[in-house]
């Protein structure tokens, strides 16, 4: 019976697992290689990048998720004009006592382009991810009938429950374009497409597809005087019925000669969310921190990063 009743949940949960949304970022550039592959080696030297993002529902029992994120990326001169960038990105997104979730080693590659056309900097870059992922939920962590005694309930009793796991190949792509058209203006857009090989996630062994997952992405940058800067962003993201996106305003302060700059960042998210964020960067070091508080769902969400370039501050 108790198999049986597993049976169910896991079925129930691969099939909502695989036409809802994957993790979304709202400081996303400060996770490259999470947002897009084409990104790969678009910094100016060798980059680290990682991340961190809870989620907290308040029930009579809270239930925690957690993902993690880090990965390094860089360069190296093609030709003139012509750079071939590649990285590599671990990731995980597990959550509750069962540690239901996914674990990720991705590789990734691109191709960047970079003219001058009028004064006006233009790259364009092309990319591709791919790599092994493994999707497990452990049963024996949960809390069975087995478990319960005259004394209440008793963790240290065996569920006799097993673990079950399923590993697959994913497959990412992407395009990315910056334009800088002086010290003052900046443009960054980009479309990203997840899973694109759909890979059978069930871990029972029925066919249950990953939905393919479509991102777009646009944030510009606009200098007001050599101290003060916004930095609008939309973010739009589509998997099978599931829609989400979010829109954001940036404020920067230069705090000292565009070397260490402050930015405070607030944002609506779909169904009337809101979140506020903090970011510091101070030459090749950038960290930030955003809380987002879901109405009616009650749900909060924190998210952090790191990332450090090592490579020539100038050249950025």
């Amino acid at each position: 019976m108790k198999i049986n009743i597993l049976v169910l949940i896991l079925t129930l949960g691969s099939a909502v697992t695989a036409k809802t949304q994957d993790l979304i970022l709202n400081n996303y550039n400060l996770s490259p290689l999470q947002l897009n592959p084409a990104l790969a080696g678009n910094s100016c030297g060798t980059r680290v990048a990682t991340n961190m993002q809870t989620f907290v529902q308040n029930t009579s029992e809270d239930i925690y998720f957690l993902a993690l994120s880090g990965g390094v990326d860089g360069s190296i001169k093609l030709a003139d004009s012509w750079r071939l960038g590649g990285g590599y990105r671990y990731f995980q997104d597990v959550y509750g006592s069962a540690k239901f979730g996914v674990r990720s080693h991705l590789i990734s590659s691109s191709i960047i382009k970079t003219m001058n056309v009028n004064k006006i900097t233009h790259r364009f870059s092309y990319g591709f991810e791919g790599g092994y992922s493994n999707r497990s939920l452990n049963a024996g962590n949960l809390k069975w009938p087995s478990q319960i005694t005259s004394n209440g309930f008793d963790p240290n009793l065996p569920s006799g429950e097993p673990s079950f796991s399923i590993i697959y190949f994913d497959l990412n792509a992407g395009l990315h374009y910056s334009g800088k058209w002086n010290s003052k203006h900046e443009l960054n857009v980009g479309i990203a497409i997840n899973h694109l090989n759909s890979p059978n996630i069930s871990i029972l062994g029925n066919n249950t597809l990953l939905k393919i997952r479509y991102v777009y992405y646009l944030q510009s940058k606009y200098m007001i005087n050599n101290k003060i800067g916004l930095a609008p962003t939309f973010y739009y993201t589509a998997q099978d019925i599931s829609k989400s996106y979010f829109a954001s305003l940036g404020v920067e302060y230069a705090i000292s000669e565009d070397k260490t700059i402050l930015t405070i960042t607030t944002g609506y998210q779909k169904n009337n969310n809101s979140f506020i964020g903090a970011q510091l960067k101070h030459k090749n070091l950038s960290i930030g921190s955003n809380v987002t508080v879901f109405n009616g769902m009650f749900l909060n969400k924190l998210e952090t990063y790191l990332t450090y370039t090592f490579g020539n501050y100038a050249c950025r």
